[in-house]
């Protein structure tokens, strides 16, 4: 009998504790990363630590709860490197590809940042960890970092290279005699003892292993042997495994192999699809089949494995390899990120990537991800299909979703299944060709008010397509607008109130088409035309609520004012119109608004605040004319996992901006949502205001920028203030800083005008 046909599966994907039933506050953060790539896992006591590059989750075997820790509670960081458990000390070691080291202690965490915050030339990455009695050793990029424990600080390191010199340190086996390191240039060894460790004179490279300046990437004890793996040269496809037994290193080879771990009277070995086990005496007595793609495992105190693996999260193995147990929590599968679109079924995510360099592919698989209902829904991989730069959604049918791809043309989606891939064959969509190779570039895709769906075509002439509500195709040549030589390169597409088609072209340029009826409008825009800030590149670009455009380039923000003026060109196609810098005053002088920044992505909120995602600084809100900043986030000062950002998306209806990251993406719940056009269903949230609750109390449900006056109940005013879009915000405070006291509070609210009035309570106990 085959071992699948008697594997059976329990699939754990743990909404319960992953799935935000009731969103998060006003003004907090949350993670949307991967966990399905688990890099190390470790046992302490009741608990199962899974590290994944972005952060880690744990599975409590008591109860069989999942909980987890990232940047946005408690991690200090993100691009976790290694985990490790000290028993004797309790403390889980969580270190990163920085350098940055995070100590996980049951009265909290505590963050080492010594060697990140320390000027070392070339790599410091923390490769590995493992422990001696209060002691942690760290294996590093440049030598070896001892942590102590208790003291919670930084004790000594070690430069152990020949002559001094820095070298690569994979994995550490150390005991109260001897400690071995596994290294780029062979194996190292030194005398615990020895109180010098920090000269490399006390160092001595061991020469009887075969390979003596092999690159070696882990290193154990085993019984009364030291386990050690050589990395397979150029001309081999396989490692070779090392035994020393006090007197000779013998070898034998197995296929390559991701890690090792030993358990007890267990060597496990990680390999690519499979783990196998062997005994004291380095005899085979187990290679499992298991498809599993393992980078570490561990066997627990009930004899359970415990398995990273790189695409299916946190695996259990129990009953004899007769069950297996996917601990994956729920979010995307990814932490690329190209573009974040929201719509009415949710916030959608495309992974793709354009190379600037070259305008041509980043390669990445071709996934979609949509955030609906509190969860992340993740849609199987498309083998043949790479790089998703857009979503559109139906308006008239949610139920067809449309991928704008850099690969083959447009893939529809029904109901989550692929039902089309629209190209040359059977749209009005054309490939190109260089170098006898076919490409078929979809920059951008968005439907217009009439339920047609538009997208860029890049590459080709009629660089602009349409397809009709009735399913019929046409393109158009808008050669004569993109001004970027032979290219015809044309990413980006918006659709502006006038029905006007926005589209990016390569470098500098922005182009705008209309159709109505038979009539065709072309213009081409110079945004450094009217303006003393010369950009180079633009990288962005959106619509206020006011109808403005506002551009993102190298050199900070410019503003299109007059947009309905955008057809009102000279013989060349180049519009009238200009794009205007925005002057603000910082620390004394006159400057433009970000003018030493790349606005990467722009974002507009309910309150026609403008957010402003950067290529190095993080992201920045604006108020409505972009003349005062009313935050600024960084990954130093906030949970934001990079200062690089790729795009911004915010849920209209209530205020979660989403920022697509360098590292993944991650949310905050703003203060604004989109304003209706009468007062609907106002309330306010929490109602009622307990007593431990110390937030913000919001109204919702209110006309764009609403009054909003708050009484008691003898009608004294307490609170005055203007709705963010859609809501308002109190404090729960009155005019002289003191919370409102136990009672009933009348909310009173009213439209700009005075023409429409609604009337809302909220009650406080103290």
């Amino acid at each position: 009998m085959k071992l699948s046909s008697i594997i059976f599966f329990k699939i754990f994907f743990l909404l319960s504790y992953f799935s935000y039933s009731q969103g998060i506050p006003i003004g907090q953060w949350r993670n949307h990363l991967p966990k399905n790539k688990v890099i190390a896992v470790a046992e302490a006591e009741n608990l199962i630590y899974a590290a994944t590059p972005y952060s880690i989750f744990y599975f409590d075997k008591t109860d069989n709860s999942i909980q987890q820790l990232t940047k946005v509670n408690g991690l200090s960081d993100v691009g976790i490197s290694a985990i490790h458990y000290s028993k004797a000390y309790k403390t889980l070691v969580v270190t990163y590809t920085n350098a940055n080291i995070d100590l996980i202690k049951t009265s909290g965490i505590v963050n080492l940042p010594d060697i990140k915050n320390k000027s070392i030339p070339g790599n410091k990455k923390i490769n590995n960890v493992t422990s001696l009695g209060k002691y942690a050793y760290l294996s590093c990029g440049f030598g070896i970092v001892v942590a102590d424990l208790v003291k919670n600080e930084i004790k000594d390191t070690y430069i152990i290279g020949d002559n001094g010199s820095r070298i690569d340190i994979f994995d550490i086996a150390i005991n109260d005699t001897i400690i071995y390191t596994a290294t780029e240039l062979g194996i190292y060894k030194a005398k615990t003892t020895n109180t010098y460790l920090s000269d490399f004179h006390n160092w001595i490279k061991d020469s009887t292993i075969r390979g003596i300046n092999s690159k070696f990437t882990h290193i154990a004890f085993f019984k009364d042997k030291i386990i050690a793996c050589k990395e397979r040269g150029t001309s081999s496809c396989k490692d070779t495994l090392f035994a020393y037994n006090g007197t000779n290193w013998t070898s034998f080879d197995t296929t390559s192999i991701r890690n090792f771990s030993v358990n007890g009277d267990q060597l496990i070995i990680s390999h690519y699809g499979f783990f196998s086990i062997y005994n004291e005496l380095l005899q085979l007595q187990q290679a499992n089949q298991l498809f599993v793609d393992a980078n570490q495992i561990i066997l627990d105190k009930n004899n359970y494995y415990w398995v990273a693996d790189d695409y299916s999260g946190l695996l259990k193995i129990e009953n004899n390899f007769s069950e297996v147990a996917y601990l994956i929590p729920n979010g995307p599968t990814t932490n690329n990120v190209f573009t974040l679109t929201p719509t009415p079924t949710g916030i959608w995510l495309a992974p793709g990537g354009i190379d600037y360099g070259s305008w041509g592919n980043a390669y990445f698989v071709g996934t979609i991800h949509q955030f609906k209902d509190e969860k992340w829904n993740n849609y199987a991989s498309l083998d043949s299909i790479g790089d998703i730069l857009d979503i559109a959604v139906d308006p008239t049918d949610n139920s067809k979703v449309y991928a704008a791809t850099w690969s083959v043309g447009i893939v529809e989606f029904t109901n989550n299944k692929v039902t089309n891939v629209f190209n040359e064959f059977n749209s009005s969509l054309n490939p190109f060709y260089l170098q006898g190779s076919r490409y078929l570039r979809i920059g951008g895709a968005k439907f217009d008010e009439s339920g047609n769906l538009w997208a860029t075509n890049s590459g080709v002439i009629k660089g602009l397509s349409v397809k009709y509500k009735s399913g019929l195709w046409e393109s158009f040549d808008v050669q004569s607008i993109i001004k970027n030589g032979n290219y015809n390169d044309v990413s980006t597409l918006l659709i502006d109130k006038n029905n006007y088609k926005w589209m990016l072209a390569r470098e500098n340029q922005l182009a705008v088409f209309n159709k109505t009826q038979n009539i065709i409008q072309k213009a081409w825009i110079n945004i450094n035309k009217g303006n003393d800030l010369a950009s180079n590149y633009i990288h962005c670009f959106a619509e206020d609520l006011n109808g403005e455009i506002w551009v993102g380039t190298d050199k900070g923000i410019k503003v299109i004012y007059s947009p309905e003026n955008v057809f009102s060109t000279n013989s060349n196609e180049e519009s009238s119109i200009t794009a205007q810098t925005i002057l603000v005053e910082f620390e004394g002088h006159v400057q433009h608004l970000l003018e030493f920044e790349s606005v990467t992505a722009i974002a507009v909120d309910g309150a026609n605040r403008k957010w402003l995602g950067t290529q190095k600084a993080g992201v920045f809100l604006l108020s409505s004319d972009g003349t005062q900043q009313l935050a600024h986030f960084t990954e130093e000062n906030s949970p934001l996992f990079s200062n690089s950002i790729v795009t911004i998306a915010i849920n209209p209806d209530n205020g979660e901006v989403f920022f697509g990251t360098s590292m993944g993406v991650i949310s905050y719940r703003g203060t604004a949502t989109s304003g209706k056009d009468t007062f609907q269903d106002v309330y306010a949230y929490p109602n009622p205001v307990r007593p431990e609750y110390n937030g913000v109390i919001a109204i919702k449900g209110l006309v764009r920028d609403a009054n909003v006056k708050i009484t008691d109940i003898a009608g004294n005013l307490i609170y005055n203030t203007i709705a963010n879009g859609g809501q308002a915000i109190w404090n729960g405070k009155n005019y002289s800083g003191e919370r409102a006291h136990s009672g009933v509070y009348l909310v009173f609210c009213t439209n700009e005008d005075g023409a429409e009035t609604m009337v809302t309570k909220i009650l406080f106990i103290n």
